[in-house]
Order: C-alpha cells, then sequence, then structure tokens
C-alpha cells in the first residue's frame, strides 16, 4: 500500500470496530477524515476497496472475534486492501499473524493517528513510537444517536490483569477547550446525549497538571454548557472508580444540571486481597458505600453499574460468595461481568493459582443472576414510580424505537416519533425482558 496511483477515483472503505467507546469514538474520526479524502463509506464488505479493522484486546474473546471477523472479511473479498488497528494490532504484529491472516497492513494503537492522513501510505509497525501528545482525533458528527466526547488517551496504572496499558502506555490528555469545542459542535447538531470517555478518566490531567483534574473538567463544561442545554441535552459519565469519588465529585455530581443520574464503576472485586492481587488496593468496596449514601440524598433514584471479573486467580469459595453479598447489598441496578481472561505479558497470567475455566463460567453466571433479578427490580421501581422517562432513541427495529433514558435502562417505543435527535419524554407502561416499553407523555 505504497502509492495512490492505482486507487479509483472514488474508493469505498468500511470499518469493523471492536471494544471500548473509545474505539468507536476514534472509529468516526478516522472515517470522517477519509470521507474528506475522497472516501465513500460502504456497508457491503465485497464493495469496499479497502478494510479497516480496528481491535480490541482486553479479553482473548474480544481478540478472537476480531481474528474470526477478519477470516470472515477475507472470504467475502479476497482483493480489498486490510488493515489492522487498534489494541490488538501490535500483539498480531509480534505473533507473525499478518501472513496468516492476509493483512497487508499494520497500525498499531501508537500510530493509529496516522491513519487520518489516508489508508494510501503506511508506515511499519516499527516505525511508531507512543507521544503524550493527544492524538489528533476530532468528530463533527456521529453515526449514533449518543456520540462520545473523548477527553484522554493512555493508562500507566497497570492493573495486574490488563493488557491496555501494554497496548496505550503514554497519558495524553485532551484540552479543556478543544474538549467544550467539540461537545458544542455536537450539540449544535442536535445530538441529546455526549458519553464522556477515555482509556482511564481518573488520569485526565495528570500529564497536564495545568487543565486542572476530573472533575475540574466536569465543572467547566458544566459552566459552559449548562446555561443554553441544561434540560435539553444531557452527559454522560462512561466509567469511573470508587476512590474518584471523594468530596469534590461528590459536589460536583450534585451540583450538576447536564449529568445523568448514573454512574457505572470500575470495581472488578470487594475483596481486599484480591483488590490487592489485581493492583487495586488503593480503594475499599467501603468507599462507594459511603458515597452512595451521600448520592441519594441528591439524586434519590439513580442507576449503578459496574464491571466486575469474576475467577481472578487465588479467587476462592470465600472471597466469590462475599463479591456475591457486598453486591447483593449495593443498589446496584446492573453490571458487565467477565470472566477472568489471561492476557499476554500480564502479571496476573504467571499467578499460579488460576482459577479452571469451568468454575469461571459458574461464577459469573450466579452473578449475572444476581444482576438480572437486581436490574428487573430497578425497571419495576421505576414502572411503580410512573415519573417521566426522558429517552435518546438509538434505532428503529420494524416500527418500534428502541433507545436508553437517564437511568440506563433500554426503553421501546411503538409510537410513531417526530425526531431522533432530541430527548423524547416519555411514561414508562410495561417491564419486559430486555427493559421498559414506553409511551409518549401526553
Amino acid at each position: 500500500m505504497q502509492s495512490t496511483t492505482l486507487w479509483p477515483p472514488h474508493w469505498k472503505f468500511l470499518f469493523l470496530t471492536f471494544g471500548c467507546k473509545v474505539n468507536q469514538y476514534e472509529t468516526e474520526a478516522l472515517r470522517e477524515a477519509w470521507c474528506k479524502l475522497g472516501g465513500q463509506e460502504c456497508k457491503d464488505p465485497q464493495a469496499a476497496d479497502v478494510i479497516c479493522i480496528n481491535s480490541c484486546a482486553i479479553t482473548a474473546k474480544g481478540e478472537r472475534d476480531c481474528r474470526a471477523a477478519i477470516y470472515r472479511i477475507r472470504r467475502a473479498n479476497q482483493h480489498a486492501k486490510l488493515i489492522l488497528t487498534g489494541c490488538a494490532a501490535l500483539l498480531c504484529a509480534n505473533l507473525g499473524h499478518a501472513k496468516d491472516l492476509q493483512i497487508d497492513a499494520i497500525v498499531p494503537q501508537a500510530n493509529k493517528a496516522s491513519l487520518l492522513a489516508g489508508p494510501f501510505k503506511l508506515l511499519p509497525p516499527t516505525s511508531c513510537a507512543p507521544t503524550d501528545i493527544y492524538p489528533p482525533f476530532a468528530i463533527s458528527s456521529y453515526q449514533r444517536a449518543r456520540p462520545v466526547l473523548k477527553i484522554q488517551d493512555g493508562c500507566t496504572h497497570h492493573c495486574t490483569y490488563c493488557i491496555v496499558p501494554n497496548m496505550r502506555p503514554v497519558l495524553a490528555s485532551r484540552s479543556p477547550q478543544d474538549i467544550v469545542a467539540e461537545a458544542r459542535r455536537l450539540l449544535t447538531q442536535g445530538f441529546p446525549e455526549l458519553i464522556i470517555s477515555g482509556i482511564n478518566l481518573k488520569l485526565y490531567a495528570k500529564d497536564k497538571p495545568e487543565f486542572g483534574d476530573f472533575w475540574h473538567l466536569l465543572n467547566y463544561l458544566e459552566q459552559e454548557l449548562s446555561p443554553e442545554y441544561a434540560g435539553r441535552a444531557r452527559l454522560r459519565l462512561s466509567s469511573i472508580e470508587p476512590s474518584q469519588l471523594t468530596p469534590q465529585g461528590l459536589e460536583t455530581l450534585a451540583a450538576s444540571k447536564l449529568l445523568c443520574p448514573h454512574l457505572h464503576i470500575s470495581l472488578q472485586h470487594v475483596t481486599p486481597h484480591i483488590l490487592q492481587r489485581m493492583g487495586r488496593g488503593h480503594y475499599r468496596v467501603q468507599q462507594l458505600t459511603s458515597a452512595i449514601e451521600t448520592i441519594q440524598k441528591f439524586w434519590p433514584t439513580f442507576a449503578l453499574g459496574c464491571d466486575l471479573i469474576s475467577g481472578f486467580p487465588g479467587e476462592d469459595a470465600a472471597a466469590h460468595q462475599e463479591l456475591l453479598a457486598v453486591c447483593q447489598d449495593i443498589p446496584f441496578t446492573y453490571a458487565h461481568i467477565f470472566p477472568y481472561s489471561a492476557r499476554p505479558n500480564t502479571v496476573a497470567a504467571a499467578f499460579h493459582d488460576q482459577i479452571p475455566s469451568a468454575v469461571k463460567l459458574q461464577r459469573a453466571a450466579e452473578l449475572r443472576q444476581l444482576f438480572q433479578e437486581k436490574k428487573r427490580a430497578f425497571t419495576t421501581l421505576l414502572l411503580q414510580k410512573q415519573d417521566p422517562l426522558h429517552v435518546v432513541f438509538d434505532s428503529k427495529i420494524g416500527t418500534q424505537a428502541k433507545g436508553v433514558c437517564e437511568y440506563y435502562v433500554q426503553c421501546h417505543c411503538n409510537t410513531h416519533l417526530d425526531s431522533a435527535h432530541k430527548l423524547h419524554t416519555m411514561l414508562p407502561v410495561e417491564i419486559t425482558e430486555h427493559g421498559i416499553i414506553v409511551q409518549p407523555q401526553r
């Protein structure tokens, strides 16, 4: 892929994106850049001249899904230029999989921003180096109803199970002014919700102390945006840690007119010795439970999600039971549950007390059952309260629209909607297996 001379004048491209919201954001930035270079996005792999796979390596399953997609793509189109980027790209290069997967170019995460110049001339993987300059990704629109607003890149925490610091090892925070400018671009277009995301929100501005910290940034966003957009649009936090729920953080949440009453906590476990082995000994679950008491004073009803890892090395039956008991007591409304997945070149992969796969899956199933009950209890509460819900609808399936309310509950509506890009005031009418059926408030 060293020349543009053989490319058609109106070349077509296709993106496949795996993993986190940051990857989704970066794909959108690349899509916009390629369209400006004369590319035309298509949905059919057989019609594409170039196919870019934005990969994820956080779990072994994510990596397997990515490889399976590459094989499917190659079967569908033998002639397209195939580019692999994202967090699994460097793994693929190091393991020598490019030839086996028929990949034309590997662009490691550290060099992903080079793709903004187009897919025409790509540098070899060995030529890239991480930089502490915020990568020049920016968006002016979004393919979904709820755009991601990326504020930082990189993680240096090195949890013992996590491969991400190996792939995004350098902190790079975006300036508050650039963040507000992008938020305004999106809100001006009518997008009713922005999801504030990064690789590790706790580390925002650690590399740029002049930016303040994460809570300073939220106060700045509030100051700049709420006079015009409070009640018309909202902000949602993607994920924070219990240790971020400081007095300053709680004051910021309480004062906000833009934030959804919803927190997603990167908890992972509750047992102190497991947290210590995970490299997450800097917080205790008591910090979360104490913060919840304060949050309930200004958000009497709010959504509370978490990430959990089941079957981490050394997790005995007692630690699993403690996790179940603590999660039962905390007013969680949903969870993302991951059986522990050993990742290459991480500390935990070398631990000798690995849990058998069947046990990990069984423990994950027990956690999912618990959280399914908690999710239903929360949706039942919303139905009983009969308070209006404010829903952003993402898509339509047949005559039914699907979206999420401020409490991150999936909502379904079979009534005609006058507009997609706005907050729809709806009333809950029925609970389903997947969420709530709603109808417009009369």
